[in-house]
């Protein structure tokens, strides 16, 4: 029987989440308060950050200096989900 993968520590990956959202120019904040993404929704992103895999490479890549708004990675396990809050 394969042993499934621990998640990561919950705090770590709300921030990286809450900081891939400002990197982006994704304002999930006021997506809260107008509606368009739910509690549930968020939970269900900081779990699917907690269970990825690029997570390290997803650190590395708020670490360089850009330019914001930056592009939404494609690597991120979240991308559909901000790529639709930043479009609405």
């Amino acid at each position: 029987m394969a042993r499934s993968k621990p998640l990561g520590d919950i705090r770590t990956h709300l921030m990286l989440l809450r900081t891939m959202a400002a990197e982006t120019g994704t304002d999930t904040v006021l997506a809260f308060e107008d509606g368009r993404l739910a509690p549930e929704e968020w939970a269900d992103a900081v779990t699917r950050c907690r269970h990825c895999g690029w997570a390290g490479a997803c650190t590395a890549w708020l670490a360089e200096p850009e330019d914001r708004p930056r592009d939404i990675p494609a690597a991120c396990a979240n991308a559909h989900l901000l790529e639709r809050v930043k479009a609405e």
